[in-house]
């Protein structure tokens, strides 16, 4: 049986049980071997742009003796993805721009799955305020930790969502962040960020795009300092 990492356990938690998965940059096929062994679908397409990667995970799925359920194939984001022939796709463990790029090159494959779940490695923010403006809607949001990072899950549908300010495309739809144990560490990597901003600009600097740079990170520190105050008296 295999055994995922605390961010590959997220991220397959989030994909419903379904006929096939997609994964985009799989490595050593490491989530889909999983979703089949414990029943959650019943066959995969692991997908990566390298040969080297795909190569691992022909050999993985050899010595799990996962047969023809899983399907290791090479091209770039979803083309190796025939439209219709998978019913969602995990694409993980990648920068939020590079996910952006997949979905927006996904064409037909794309429109015809009807879930995606997405981990980017940074840029969420970025990426969140694109599925809000292109047609989808984040359904759920979840953190992970691992090896003291922290990173974020998104299970995401075809549909609108409501749109979304700077702040919480950075901090994620507080309405999924409300039970989640991990958040308040997520906030307070969010406000180191803003002291360092804070300590690498002079108070008096005569550089306006600094002094602008500043007193938005300042501003920005404070409501990140209320989400927390609020989160932690249970009142978000």
């Amino acid at each position: 049986m295999i055994t995922l990492t605390p961010r590959l356990s997220a991220v397959a938690g989030y994909v419903p049980c379904c006929r096939c998965v997609a994964d985009i940059g799989t490595d050593h096929a490491y989530v889909p071997l999983y979703l089949l062994q414990t029943g959650r679908a019943k066959q995969a397409i692991a997908s990566d742009i390298h040969e080297g990667p795909a190569r691992r995970a022909e050999e993985h799925c050899r010595k799990e003796r996962a047969g023809e359920a899983v399907s290791v194939r090479i091209g770039p984001g979803l083309a190796a993805v025939r439209p219709g022939e998978a019913d969602g796709a995990v694409i993980a463990g990648m920068g939020g721009l590079m996910i952006r790029s997949i979905l927006e090159d996904g064409g037909e494959t794309a429109a015809q799955m009807e879930w995606f779940v997405l981990q980017p490695q940074n840029h969420a923010a970025d990426l969140r305020l694109w599925l809000a403006d292109h047609g989808y809607a984040i359904c759920g949001e979840t953190l992970a930790a691992e090896e003291r990072q922290l990173y974020q899950i998104l299970f995401v549908r075809h549909g609108t969502m409501p749109p979304l300010g700077a702040l919480e495309a950075e901090t994620g739809i507080l309405a999924f962040r409300k039970r989640d144990p991990l958040f308040p560490d997520f906030l307070r990597s969010l406000i180191r960020r803003r002291e360092w901003t804070i300590q690498g600009i002079a108070e008096d600097t005569s550089n306006e795009t600094n002094r602008m740079k500043r007193r938005r990170a300042e501003k920005e520190k404070k409501e990140l300092e209320a989400l927390l105050w609020k989160f932690e008296l249970k009142t978000l």
